[in-house]
This record gives C-alpha cells, sequence and structure tokens, in this order.
C-alpha cells in the first residue's frame, strides 16, 4: 500500500497601527497518477494565513486552495482526500474584514470506475476562518451524515464496484456563526460518480437522512444530472418541507444503456450568516437492472393471464351472492351450468310462485 500527504501553510499578515496585513494564501495540490500499489492513500491540508492586526482595521485571512488526485492500477482501493481552511481575519472590532475563501478537490480513480468530489466556502464576514473539505475513495465503504461544523462545506463521496450500490455519499454546508447582520452567503458542493453498466439499469438517488442546525438556511438547490442530462432540480426555502423531502426518498433518474455513464450530484445552500445554521443529507447512487425486451413480453403476457384470472374471479363471487332492489339476498349454488338463487323471502320477489315450498323457490340467471 501506498500512503501520501501534502500540507501548506499561508504565513501570517503583519500587525500595524492602522490596517493590519492580509495573511497568507496557501495552495496545496497532489497528484499520483499510475499507482501499481495494492492500495493508495492521497491527502493535501492547506491553511490559509491569519490577518494581522491593526488599530483601524485587520487584515483580511488568507484564502487556502487544495486539491488530491489519485488513481490506481488495477481493481485495488484508493482514496483522496483534501482539507482547505481560509485564514481569519485581523480581529479588528469596529471593522471586521473578513476570512478568506475555501475550496477543496479530490478524485480517486481504478479501473473499476471512478470519483470526484468538489467543496467551496466563500469569504466569510465574520471573524473565524471557513473551509472546505472533499473526501473520495473507490472500493467498498459506507457512508454516513456530515458534520455541519461552522463556515464549512463538506462533501464525501464513494464508488463501490461490484456491491448493492453504484456509490453513495454525504454533503453538508453551514455558515459560521457571528457574520454581518443580514448578508447572505453560499456554500457548493459536488460529487461526480463514473462508472460502467454492463446492461441496461435504472438509474435513481435515494435520499437515505438529513440534519440542520439553527434554522437551516435561507435557501438551498439540489441538482442530479445523467451525462450531462438534467434528471432533477429541486429548490427549498422551508426547513420542514427540506427535511420531509430529503429523508428516504428514492428519485428516478431514468434509464442507462450498457457503457460508460456518469452521475453528477450538485448542492447549494444559502444562509443568513447571523447564527449558526446549516443543513445536510446522505444519499446513494442506485441501479436496477431493466427487462430485455422479450422478458417484457413474457411480464405482459403473465399480467394479462392475472388480470383475466382476477376477472373471473370477481364474475363468479358476483354471481355467488346478489343484492335484489328489494333488499333480499339470496345465495346461490349452481346446477346443471345454471345459478339457482334460493331466496329467503319469497313474498318479496315478484317471480316467485308462492304455491311452491320456500325451500324450492329460485330463480334461474
Amino acid at each position: 500500500s501506498l500512503t501520501l500527504t501534502q500540507t501548506a501553510i499561508g504565513g501570517a499578515g503583519g500587525a500595524s497601527g492602522n490596517n493590519g496585513g492580509a495573511g497568507g494564501a496557501a495552495s496545496s495540490t497532489l497528484t499520483v497518477r499510475g499507482a501499481s500499489a495494492s492500495s493508495l492513500a492521497v491527502s493535501t491540508v492547506a491553511a490559509g494565513g491569519a490577518g494581522g492586526g491593526g488599530e483601524t482595521a485587520g487584515g483580511a485571512g488568507g484564502n487556502a486552495s487544495a486539491r488530491s488526485d489519485a488513481t490506481l492500477i488495477g481493481a485495488g482501493r484508493v482514496s483522496s482526500t483534501a482539507t482547505a481552511t481560509a485564514g481569519s481575519d485581523g480581529g479588528q472590532v469596529l471593522l471586521p474584514i473578513g476570512s478568506g475563501a475555501s475550496s477543496a478537490q479530490s478524485a480517486a480513480a481504478n479501473a473499476e470506475g471512478s470519483v470526484t468530489a468538489a467543496a467551496r466556502a466563500g469569504a466569510s464576514a465574520g471573524r473565524g476562518a471557513v473551509g472546505a473539505e472533499t473526501e473520495t475513495a473507490v472500493g467498498a465503504g459506507t457512508w454516513a451524515l456530515a458534520p455541519i461544523a461552522s463556515g464549512q462545506a463538506i462533501s464525501d463521496a464513494n464508488l463501490t464496484p461490484g456491491g448493492p450500490t453504484i456509490g453513495g455519499g454525504a454533503i453538508s454546508g453551514s455558515s459560521q456563526c457571528c457574520e454581518r447582520f443580514g448578508l447572505e452567503r453560499t456554500l457548493a458542493d459536488e460529487a461526480e460518480f463514473s462508472f460502467i453498466a454492463a446492461a441496461r439499469e435504472r438509474l435513481s438517488l435515494t435520499l437515505l437522512d438529513n440534519d440542520s442546525a439553527g434554522t437551516g438556511f435561507d435557501r438551498i438547490s439540489l441538482k442530479v444530472a445523467v451525462d450531462g442530462r438534467v434528471a432533477v432540480v429541486e429548490t427549498f426555502t422551508s426547513l420542514s418541507v427540506a427535511e420531509a423531502f430529503f429523508s428516504h426518498r428514492a428519485l428516478d433518474l431514468g434509464v442507462a444503456g450498457p457503457g460508460d455513464h456518469r452521475v453528477d450530484v450538485s448542492y447549494a445552500i444559502t444562509t443568513g450568516g447571523f447564527s449558526l445554521d446549516g443543513f445536510g443529507f446522505a444519499y446513494s447512487v442506485q441501479d436496477g437492472a431493466v427487462p430485455e425486451p422479450a422478458t417484457w413480453a413474457m411480464m405482459l403476457l403473465g399480467l394479462a393471464g392475472l388480470s383475466y384470472a382476477g376477472h373471473m374471479k370477481s364474475k363468479d363471487r358476483r354471481l355467488d351472492r346478489l343484492a335484489f332492489p328489494c333488499g333480499v339476498s339470496a345465495l346461490s349454488r349452481s346446477l346443471d351450468k345454471e345459478t339457482r338463487l334460493f331466496l329467503s323471502e319469497p313474498s318479496d320477489v315478484a317471480f316467485a310462485d308462492p304455491s311452491l315450498p320456500k325451500e324450492q323457490l329460485y330463480a334461474v340467471i
């Protein structure tokens, strides 16, 4: 197995009697392709420098960008993680400048497919640092809800070739506590699953569970595309509606034929930012076999047979028990292909012969 890690750290801004200096930006990119180990794990970390202090205004925090790309020869497990944390501002009370922006992207691939995740958190008007984190893997794995952390955008994605699902992941985004009142801020997360279908498959995205903090959000949006074709577009402004939608719900993505395919999941959350608000969810990408034309024909014949049998059974039940306009019920039995109805109250039936004993009265249908 092979494990590689790379870290970049931006320097802090200088202090000043007037305006503090901006923190240094940090960028960490690590690409490993064609590795022949039994397993491969690659991770990158970037941390922007903090802004310098100043009597008039503190310096802005430094931006942070982390990228990791891991490709393994063969079908071994491969994972890729990227974490970016922007620097916080210089901390001047009267005129906060804000943090830097952060972005993270990770990709993992082997002979059976690939998966990519991206997360972006824009500059904050508050004092704390904002961050973006992505984690991708190809191989067996599970996924749970991503944490809702202050000022963080998180996207985790796992491709599971040969497993019960194509893959799955978790996404979350939240504001940073105590940003400027009324200032909206948007965080974005993405995941892309690339895989090979051996036969016609019906694809679906199953929303497994969700989590929230504070009032949740001002607005969130979800978009799912298959091979560039948009299959799902949803927007929410109500936390209760979103909680119901993102819980144990399967979204149909259409049918995909044999060959290479790509499923893209995109999410954006906009928050008011004054308090810690956030929302996240876990999901899986499912595939189910689509019957071939000959199989469809057999299924249709079978359904037709069941329908006919049900019709005849229903008809027999209608003959077995009738309700007359006068309200008298009669039980029947079949004699020589005729159905004879033995009446409980002969006097109430117009065609009954009152001269016959009650137990011999019948009507032929």
